[in-house]
């Protein structure tokens, strides 16, 4: 058995070191491609965090839009970084990636220790890795996915043996550090883990587990919000405001383009239905065994499961992929976990069928070619054609764009604006924002062609509501090749500075 840890140990080292070596080193273009626009968002704010400009996107106004666990990780990366030397947006980039490598590698780490104590440990660490690294280690750099799969494999590794005083309290801070990774668990996976602990726990210390659990997630809830009401005015996260749309719900609508929008057949609807899958037979053989640990585990991702319906109720933008790693991954070590592996068959077809998917989704989605080169290209292009205190409106791609431009670039999205900004959104009244905040440029994509009205007036093709600003065709300053290469999905067209003082 020791010389077992070691070899695992020494894997361990190795590894990390390997592939922080490698993610220093390979062309930037291709480093791009393990991020989503969304990431950028985390990076911009915890880069004006780091240099003193409070939690802000563009510089405007301050934002709730983030989950606070893994922005504050990233902030406090970013300033002890500028302690030494000063730091390029590029250089940022890469230093998450090795954050994000060493999150992925520490996850790696408790997952053996876990493994290790099972029947036929091996094969089932062996299927962990594979799944985990083609649903979860190759995607969402620069989001909270990965700090979030690695307190759940705590929370995992935590209920596993004997439940003393410790371990109880460990756990109410485990699932409250799970809150502040992603702020929705609160009325979904965290309810769920709760019940899950209690149904699951020492008949003698659920009724203790239970006040542990329910304090400490009270507590940090409220502070959350309170800060946020304190900070920003509202509550709760600007984000919910652009996203929700509770009480009327959008799901006749979400599953509609789950089984009719190519993005979503490429990504989202098959990474559901293999979910659905692993849970409908962990929901047979669940009846099969006494294992605390796989009951545990079961019960706990029916609250993934409230969270989908939830954002497929209410979520005006439907399942975004990321929403899906965290779930991903509690499914391989359900699967991992209940599955027996009795033979040298069931041993080895699901490890050569994994093998077979993570390289070619590596390939495919992340080497084949560059998703984010020409929104990069215009990134650099905007931070020479404009100052560095011009406001800059931006809808589409604003957190790649913002982030390696140097600019400040408002949102338009509303993800990570403020709780004003949102406001003019839901009120359809852009346009005056725009004018009362003296935004200097407007940046926006056409699909095909630069277009006039009758009047000579730029149409802006994906914001039609901000036609009525009554651009003309000498206010464009500049204008980029536009084009996102993605297995899910492909489009081209022009990036387009235009200048919107005056309007």
């Amino acid at each position: 058995m020791a010389k077992l840890q070691v070899k695992y140990y020494l894997f361990f080292a190795f590894s990390l070191i390997f592939f922080c070596v490698l993610s220093l080193s390979l062309p930037f273009e291709y480093m791009l491609n393990f991020a989503s626009d969304d990431s950028f968002f985390y990076l911009k704010i915890s880069k004006n965090f780091s240099e003193g400009l409070g939690l802000t996107f563009d510089g405007l106004g301050k934002t709730s839009g983030f989950h606070p666990l893994y922005m504050f990780l990233l902030a406090s990366l970013f300033s002890f970084a500028k302690m030494f030397t000063a730091m390029s947006p590029e250089a940022l980039y890469r230093i998450t990636c090795l954050l994000h490598i060493a999150i992925i590698h520490v996850t790696a780490f408790f997952a053996f220790s876990f493994f290790k104590k099972e029947e036929n440990r091996q094969i089932k660490f062996t299927v962990f890795i594979l799944w985990s690294a083609a649903f979860v280690f190759i995607r969402d750099f620069g989001l909270e996915s990965h700090i979030t799969c690695l307190l759940l494999m705590l929370i995992v590794r935590n209920k596993s043996g004997e439940q003393e005083g410790k371990k109880q309290i460990t756990y109410a801070a485990l699932i409250s550090l799970l809150f502040l990774s992603r702020i929705d668990y609160l009325w979904s996976l965290i309810p769920l883990l709760i019940f899950a602990d209690f149904i699951t726990g020492d008949a003698v210390k659920r009724k203790t587990s239970l006040a542990y659990n329910i304090v400490f997630v009270s507590v940090t809830a409220s502070a959350y919000f309170i800060f946020n009401l304190v900070y920003t005015g509202n509550a709760f996260p600007v984000t919910m405001s652009v996203l929700s749309s509770f009480p009327s719900s959008v799901i006749a609508i979400n599953i509609k383009e789950l089984f009719s929008n190519p993005v979503f057949l490429l990504n989202q609807t098959p990474k559901l239905i293999i979910l659905a899958a692993v849970l409908a037979a962990a929901g047979i053989l669940i009846r099969k065994t006494e294992e605390r640990i796989s009951r545990f585990v079961f019960y706990a991702s029916l609250g993934f499961v409230l969270n989908i319906i939830i954002h497929l109720l209410f979520n005006r933008y439907n399942i975004r992929e990321w929403y899906l790693t965290p779930p991903l991954f509690f499914s391989a070590l359900m699967f991992s976990g209940i599955y027996k592996f009795r033979n040298r068959i069931t041993n080895y077809t699901p490890v050569f069928f994994l093998i077979f998917i993570t390289a070619g989704l590596l390939y495919f989605t992340r080497f084949s070619e560059y998703k984010w080169q020409h929104t990069y290209d215009y990134g650099k292009k905007l931070e020479t054609a404009t100052g560095v205190n011009d406001l800059i409106y931006q809808f589409d791609y604003s957190g790649i764009v913002s982030f390696f431009s140097n600019r400040k670039i408002i949102d338009g999205d509303g993800f990570a604006g403020s709780c004003e900004y949102a406001v003019y959104l839901k009120d359809k009244k852009i346009p005056d924002y725009i004018r009362e905040k003296n935004v200097k440029y407007i940046s926006t994509i056409i699909r095909d062609t630069v277009r006039y009205d009758e009047s000579g007036f730029f149409i802006f093709q994906n914001e039609p509501f901000l036609n009525p600003l009554k651009p003309g065709r000498e206010r464009i300053r500049l204008v980029r090749e536009f084009g996102l290469n993605s297995r899910a999905g492909r489009a081209k067209g022009y990036f387009v500075l235009i200048n919107s003082e005056g309007l």
